[in-house]
């Protein structure tokens, strides 16, 4: 063997020994959501999306999670709204105003000693997500999701 090539192999031995070994990635499930509707007040002075969100790899319950905004005014991208327990974290990657049949959503699990997860969904009507205009005098649009989402 030539002389190059052993100071090669036992070069690539030595640091493949000395190299901390690559921790392998558990597969999780996604965060999921359920009772989700969005909703805006026929003045378009009050925007409200309710959900409850829930973490399956852990025992915990349905947490629900309720947003209110001002739709004149837009939920930048950089915003963060924390639901009520605080164990999760909402963001409109898009930013939100007044249009809420197109949005993308955007929830962080965030519970100390755990590892975070994020999970993001598109709404977008006519698919699940069923929108319907002017339902009640108070009420511009109504929109909702029909089953849970994972």
């Amino acid at each position: 063997m030539k002389p190059i090539t052993l100071i090669s192999l036992l070069t690539t031995a030595t640091m493949a020994m000395a190299s901390p070994p690559i921790a392998r990635q558990t597969q999780t499930q996604n965060l999921r959501l359920s009772d989700t509707t969005a909703q805006i007040s026929a003045d378009n002075s009050v925007g409200t999306i309710t959900m409850h969100v829930q973490n399956p790899n852990t025992n915990s319950d349905w947490i629900p999670c309720t947003i209110k905004w001002n739709p004149n005014e837009i939920i930048s991208s950089a915003q963060t709204i924390h639901c009520k327990n605080n164990e999760y974290n909402v963001r409109f990657p898009s930013g939100l105003g007044d249009d809420i049949e197109f949005f993308t959503l955007e929830v962080d699990w965030i519970v100390t000693g755990g590892n975070p997860q994020t999970a993001q969904w598109k709404f977008e009507a006519g698919t699940d997500w069923q929108c319907q205009k002017n339902t009640s005098p108070d009420v511009k649009e109504n929109c909702l999701l029909e089953g849970a989402r994972v």
